[in-house]
């Protein structure tokens, strides 16, 4: 997460400013941070779950899932934080008129600041991402159709 100083733009001026398209500025570089996330997410998740209950032999218990989907957040959030810093600086007012693109954000953003410009924000995201993702999972494991709770 990183401090931006723009304040929330209305639906109108940001047409006004960028016209219709601006109104979805940002949202390929958004789901290229967003898609990756959500297949390590998952991709832990389950192997966590597999661990915790000895391949499928012991039954888990929402304490169980809650540790799964906090330990699969962990990677899950932090292994796209370069993306993040991109994205964020792509969409923070101004932001299409200080770059060209989100490719260029990324190479100013490293030319400028250095490689390690790309970690920015990663231990804020994972302290608020991981427990988010845990207790979503564990709330849907326990109120799914046939999870037998």
């Amino acid at each position: 997460l990183q401090a931006v100083e723009a304040p929330p733009q209305p639906v109108g001026e940001i047409i006004r400013e960028l016209g219709l398209p601006g109104l979805y500025q940002g949202a390929l570089v958004t789901a290229s941070r967003d898609v990756p996330s959500v297949a390590v997410f998952f991709v832990c998740y389950e192997a966590m779950k597999l661990y915790l209950s000895n391949n499928g032999t012991i039954p888990l218990g929402p304490t169980d899932t809650l540790l799964a989907g906090l330990l699969a957040g962990i990677p899950s959030a932090a292994s796209v934080t370069p993306m993040d810093v991109v994205k964020t600086r792509w969409q923070a007012k101004g932001g299409t008129k200080k770059y060209k693109s989100p490719i260029d954000v990324l190479k100013r953003s490293v030319e400028e600041e250095g490689i390690m410009v790309l970690t920015t924000g990663w231990l804020p995201r994972c302290l608020r991402i991981a427990p988010q993702l845990a207790i979503t999972l564990t709330v849907f494991e326990w109120l799914a159709p046939g999870s037998g709770h």
